[in-house]
């Protein structure tokens, strides 16, 4: 079933909402604009004040402005060499600095090295001095057998305890 809609009926501005008409009174916002008005002129006069005063001069005068610009320009130049000068020096600084570290660590890695060759051969030392391998064991083909590798075994272990404890 349609529903048809009679369009007759309907009011020519479809139900919009108009504002309330004033009741022959001016509305209170456009009192308030000859104030806009007044300051935008003045921004204007202004403007066209600063425009009389400072750049009309130097554009008459563009042998000060050149030499300023060139003023401004040798000093940026200058700044900027100074600066290359010191980034440059702190760049030879940080690499002097690397390569000593690396010198240092490999002078100490190395001193490193050493002492812990020395400490080895003074553990197997004490290790040698340590084990005894019973008289089984002392023989070349028993030195394989279960018992044998287990005597070893607890030797190591009972040695490297008594080594971390320092005992030897």
């Amino acid at each position: 079933m349609q529903t048809r809609v009679e369009l007759e009926g309907l009011p020519e501005d479809h139900g919009a909402v108009k504002p309330p008409r004033s009741q022959g009174r001016r509305s209170t916002r456009a009192g308030g604009r000859w104030l806009f008005y007044l300051m935008g002129t003045l921004t204007v006069l202004a403007l066209l004040g600063a425009f009389v005063c400072y750049v009309l001069p130097a554009l008459s005068e563009p042998q000060n402005a050149r030499a300023a610009i060139e003023r401004i320009a040798s000093a940026a130049r200058a700044e900027t060499q100074a600066l290359w000068d010191r980034a440059r020096r702190a760049a030879q600084d940080a690499l002097t600095a690397v390569a000593q570290l690396e010198a240092s660590r490999g002078q100490s890695s190395e001193a490193r090295r050493k002492a812990q060759a020395r400490e080895a051969e003074r553990k197997e030392a004490a290790w040698q001095r340590f084990f005894h391998r019973s008289a089984s064991c002392a023989l070349e083909e028993n030195q394989t057998s279960v018992a044998c590798v287990n005597e070893f075994i607890r030797a190591k272990r009972g040695f490297e305890r008594r080594w971390d404890a320092g005992e030897f």
